[in-house]
């Protein structure tokens, strides 16, 4: 059988992929220390499981609008009008299963056969491949880990072509942890303006930037932009519904609505528990949002500090986010050629799973999630500090 070209031009998820792994190690018996997966540790908060609970009971378990239903619209709208003092409307918004799709019905409303999509380095993994579902061709902008891999409006300038149509942009990143500064950010707007290019900006991690560092969006700039700009968000992260299945998309209603018209005969509405579950994730208590925010403060800390006291290894503090992404470029080459290898021994010797740099488009590093218990963070560092003591250059 035949598959179509499409398929044959992305890959599956390296972050999936080792979780699934890890997973199978686990069912076997084996004790894994599970660094891979982008999923909070803490459980959906009470406030939140219990309107799933009544939605289900009060049989709120039918089709709703395919962008969702409005009362959950009207939540995010206003969320942000308050959060940037611009006036959002619910048509502006789109609820979708999971952020995933609301980048992905993005890409396919704003790019067609030819046109370039500008992603840094490094790059959640699903970015590239969603813009070549779509047609696009991705286009990498390069960072640094000596500058913490801060994104720079000139680097991005540089690979401005006359097929550019849009920047994909994450802050806080997953996986470096960068967090992009208020005036970085303002001259990524006017240059986006200048050149009519569209942002497309996930902000996933929006409740988890560390001090100093503060969130900035392109909203932030409204109304330069603003026509231009598509926010992207989810449930997911804040909080910690994952298997939920919840995100939304907010943009010019144009685009919104294509979204809308394409999400119908694509998977139609997000589920009715969830979006139920979802109003009181906005309008409820918030308190658990804090209570992850401090736990995994002192994580990021904890295990910032013990890779970089490992010889060899270098390691940033993230500014945002969950994850720490060090560079183990001192202990590739000879019997460990790349992060694959370096991650398929730690896996198979030490039991610790990790995701391999080149998944991000950045060679030479690996990616911890920290959203994981203390106990697992400190085992999970230990079995890795046993596992350079074996392998060096």
């Amino acid at each position: 059988m035949k598959l179509t070209d499409r398929i044959g031009r992305i890959t599956e998820s390296p972050t999936i992929a080792v979780s699934s792994k890890a997973a199978a190690m686990r069912a076997a018996g084996i004790d894994v220390i599970d660094f891979s997966a982008g999923e909070p540790d803490f459980p959906t908060p009470e406030n939140v499981k219990a309107k799933g609970i009544e939605a289900i009971q009060k049989n709120i378990t039918k089709y709703t609008p395919s962008a969702g239903l409005k009362k959950l619209r009207e939540a995010v709208a206003a969320r942000y009008q308050r959060k940037y003092g611009h006036e959002f409307r619910s048509d502006e918004v789109i609820l979708c299963n999971g952020a995933k799709q609301a980048l992905f019905n993005l890409m396919l409303c704003l790019i067609q056969g030819g046109d370039e999509v500008l992603i840094p380095e490094p790059y959640w993994v699903t970015f590239p491949d969603q813009a070549r579902l779509a047609g696009g061709l991705p286009v990498y902008v390069p960072t640094r880990m000596e500058e913490h891999f801060l994104i720079r409006a000139e680097e991005i300038e540089k690979k401005i072509t006359s097929r550019t149509r849009v920047l994909i942009l994450n802050s806080p990143n997953n996986p470096s942890g960068a967090v992009v500064p208020r005036e970085t950010m303002g001259a990524i707007v006017d240059l986006c303006a200048q050149r009519n290019i569209h942002i497309v900006f996930d902000e996933c991690y929006d409740c988890f930037v560390f001090p100093p560092y503060e969130h900035v969006t392109p909203a932030h700039f409204f109304p330069n932009g603003r026509d231009l700009t598509f926010i992207v968000n989810t449930f997911s992260k804040t909080y910690a519904m994952t298997g939920w299945r919840l995100g939304y998309a907010i943009g010019p209603a144009e685009i919104i609505s294509a979204c809308d018209k394409l999400q119908s005969h694509t998977t139609s509405n997000p589920s009715s528990v969830s979006q139920m579950a979802g109003i009181e994730a906005m309008e409820g208590d918030q308190s658990s949002v804090d209570v992850m925010y401090a736990e995994y403060a002192r994580r990021r800390k904890y295990i910032a500090e013990a890779l970089s006291s490992m010889p060899g290894l270098r390691c940033n503090e993230p500014q945002g986010a969950f994850y720490v992404f060090p560079d183990i470029s001192h202990y590739l080459g000879g019997g460990v050629p790349d992060s694959i290898a370096f991650c398929k021994l730690l896996l198979e010797e030490c039991h610790v799973a990790t995701v391999p740099g080149s998944a991000f488009g950045m060679e030479g590093h690996l990616r911890l999630s920290y959203a994981n218990s203390m106990e697992n963070l400190q085992k999970g560092c230990g079995r890795i500090r046993e596992f350079l003591s074996k392998y060096s250059a």
